[in-house]
């Protein structure tokens, strides 16, 4: 369980650069874009979860809300002026 914690830590470290990243370096669309496709993440992770029988209250107020917000700010982001 420990192996797979780091992993899951130095993957959230990893896209969230990638995000902080574009931020200062893009344009709007692009962070939004990016956004929308890192929800991916949060997405899987709620999926494993509930898949795997863990806790759904968990499962839907850490990941489920993360990937919604994720949603929201990158729907935000490319549809802005």
């Amino acid at each position: 369980m420990r192996a797979w914690l780091r992993l899951s830590g130095i993957r959230d470290v990893a896209c969230g650069s990638v995000v902080l990243i574009m931020m200062l370096s893009a344009d709007r669309r692009s962070v939004g874009i990016a956004l929308l496709a890192l929800a991916i993440t949060p997405f899987g992770d709620m999926s494993i979860i509930l898949g795997s029988g863990g806790s759904k209250s968990r499962a839907f107020s850490i990941h489920g809300v993360t990937c919604a917000v994720m949603l929201f700010v990158g729907l935000l982001l490319i549809h802005a002026i």
